[in-house]
């Protein structure tokens, strides 16, 4: 069953590839920070989150990662919370 948070972000992002890319990025996230699903992404405090999703983009930036992929994880944030 999908949580209610997912049908949201599903629903505001209509294009399938793009969505299925946001949702890679924060798996992908979730799994980086030993979460074990998307939705607990939103049990972490306003300011610990800030400091992880920085964190995060710093990683893929210090990895040489393109402006262009690291914009498109930031954007999957944006849409999310």
């Amino acid at each position: 069953m999908t949580t209610r948070c997912v049908q949201i972000f599903e629903g505001y992002v209509q294009c399938e590839k793009t969505r299925a890319q946001y949702m890679y990025n924060l798996k992908r996230f979730a799994t980086h920070n030993n979460l074990e699903t998307v939705d607990a992404i939103l049990s972490i405090d306003s300011e610990q989150l800030k400091q992880k999703i920085e964190d995060y983009v710093l990683l893929f930036k210090n990895r040489g990662s393109s402006s262009r992929y690291i914009r498109v994880i930031i954007l999957g944030f944006t849409i999310t919370f």
